[in-house]
């Protein structure tokens, strides 16, 4: 008698999900692998924005063993606010060309290794110049562009949730790791809480690095773990330059960017925390809305509520107009994730991250020129006209986001790399 041998039992037996008997629908389904990369991406999220906006967390433990003078925090702002405005287009154009899991090995590591290397600090300067380098690497690895894009190459359908969840993270972030950052501190002191927070973003570093992947094609997977794939605009740079919808999304991106700043120079600490905190809630339910309500609807809705606040708090001057300007403002930086959930609607996935450095960067620079306006007002002791401009302002990018339906596909996504 002659054994035969057959592939597909052998096959069914390692694997019986594997066996031709096994139809599709009957095969046990395993949870879209973009779910994983989520996870992770929050988990750096949390370090990003606390690294983005807590830059200057350890100069006050710091001051009386480094002999720190006043400006030396002056600098960290500074080399942080222009590094990260500057770096966005580079870290762009590398997290389109290479993917997110480059970035986040040499960032991490970089990062990691700045915090090491000011752990035995005994000089100020020998501080600011690890911070640099351990701040340099956290903008490059778990900054928002690399994130984000990383996100939105996996999910289209459910882009809303998954944008509306990191961004989330994001704000937890500064709200969130100082307190771990003072307890530590107050227990260990400040070089003890370096070395074991270099030596944490190795361990994170290394397991992010182990679960992400650039896009699901690369692991024969569809964006939402849909069986087939998506038809959806894709544009280059320089095509989505040349749309109305880009430059309102600048626009939008400025009165973003004046809500948190005029908040913080105005009220008090506890009222801006406040402020914050409910702006965190607003970012997860408004971005989750844009799965039914379009995002330009949303955005637009957030404009006019903040140009509200800014006039209730011009008529009414009093405890009542604060609340309803505070609650103004956290509507329209709750609009954040919805801002970013547009884009990646309007204008795709293959070149999202370079479109976002290009965003950030349009947006800084057109922030200055509200600024500037509004200052002058102020200054000269014009304050209502002040706020007059800001409504003005408010209300017409709103009317501007409103008229900008999604532009048409210039580019099949095959000639993107072109």
């Amino acid at each position: 008698m002659t054994l035969q041998y057959k592939p597909d039992t052998i096959t069914a037996m390692i694997d019986p999900a594997s066996s031709p008997d096994v139809g599709p629908a009957n095969r046990p389904r395993r949870p879209f692998y973009g779910w994983w990369i989520l996870v992770v991406c929050c988990l750096l999220a949390v370090l990003g924005g606390a690294a983005t906006y807590n830059s200057a967390l350890f100069v006050v433990p710091m001051r009386d063993d480094l002999d720190f003078r006043a400006g030396s925090a002056a600098i960290i702002f500074l080399y942080a606010t222009a590094f990260a405005a500057v770096a966005g287009l580079l870290v762009g154009w590398l997290a389109d060309r290479f993917g997110a899991r480059p970035l986040v090995l040499f960032g991490g590591f970089a990062a990691a290794g700045g915090l090491l290397l000011a752990s035995p600090a005994n000089s100020h300067w020998h501080f600011l110049v690890t911070f640099a380098i351990a701040f340099a690497g956290a903008t490059v690895g778990f900054s928002m562009i690399t994130l984000l894009s990383t996100v939105n190459r996996w999910f289209i359908r459910r882009r809303p949730v998954a944008m509306a969840t990191l961004l989330t993270m994001f704000s937890l972030g500064p709200a969130c790791v100082p307190l771990l950052v003072a307890w530590g501190m107050s227990g260990v002191g400040w070089r003890n809480t370096l070395l074991g927070l270099g030596v944490f973003l190795c361990i994170l570093t290394v397991v992010a690095c182990l679960v992400l992947r650039n896009r699901p094609e690369d692991m024969s997977l569809q964006p939402d773990g849909d069986a087939s794939p998506p038809s959806i605009p894709e544009f280059r740079v320089r095509d989505a330059l040349r749309t109305g919808p880009f430059w309102a999304m600048v626009l939008g991106g400025v009165v973003l960017n004046d809500s948190t700043q005029s908040a913080v120079e105005a009220f008090s600490p506890i009222l801006t925390a406040v402020m914050a905190a409910l702006a965190i809630l607003l970012t997860f339910v408004l971005g989750v809305t844009a799965v039914w309500i379009p995002p330009r609807k949303i955005l637009s809705g957030v404009f006019i509520a903040g140009a509200m606040g800014h006039l209730a708090w011009l008529v009414l001057n009093n405890e009542v107009g604060t609340v309803g300007f505070l609650s103004g403002n956290a509507l329209v930086q709750g609009g954040s994730a919805v801002y970013w959930i547009m884009a990646g609607d309007y204008f795709g996935r293959q070149r999202f991250a370079s479109l976002m450095g290009v965003l950030i960067f349009f947006r800084a620079v057109g922030s200055i020129i509200p600024g500037i306006i509004g200052a002058l007002l102020d200054q000269m002791g014009y304050r209502e006209f002040s706020l007059v401009f800001y409504i003005l302002f408010y209300v017409a990018v709103a009317l501007i986001i409103w008229a900008s339906t999604r532009p048409l596909r210039l580019l099949p996504a095959a000639n993107l790399a072109e």
